[in-house]
């Protein structure tokens, strides 16, 4: 299991994006970033919401990656239910979508998906 979740440090240093493709718990993907020295991730904006990032593209090209597309609907189904609150940041020329959960589902008009 560590080597097929040390396989991923290359490609992206997200851990919850590492978690996500390895089917590995979070806590250990981090466990083993902070042993390879990786636990610092620049470009992912604040630390604090790290673990709320669902996908991130560079400033100015207006489009995410396709590979965080299912992804990225179910949040903004997951949004319109009231399940999560869906915002944005930049930092270092990324653009970071993030989805932080609400205590309780929130009474709000579908934004993505109408009624």
């Amino acid at each position: 299991m560590k080597k097929n979740i040390r396989e991923f440090f290359p490609k992206t240093r997200n851990p919850h994006e590492i978690a996500r493709l390895s089917g590995a718990n979070i806590r250990t993907v981090r466990h083993l970033m902070i042993q390879d020295g990786l636990s610092d991730l620049p470009g992912w904006g604040p630390v604090r919401l790290q673990r709320h990032i669902v996908s991130r593209r560079r400033t100015g090209s207006g489009i995410w990656p396709q590979a965080d597309a299912q992804l990225l609907l179910d949040t903004r189904r997951a949004h319109d239910q009231g399940r999560v609150t869906m915002c944005q940041g930049n930092t270092s020329g990324w653009v970071i979508q993030y989805a932080i959960p609400t205590k309780r589902l929130v009474r709000r008009v579908p934004y993505f998906f109408g009624g």
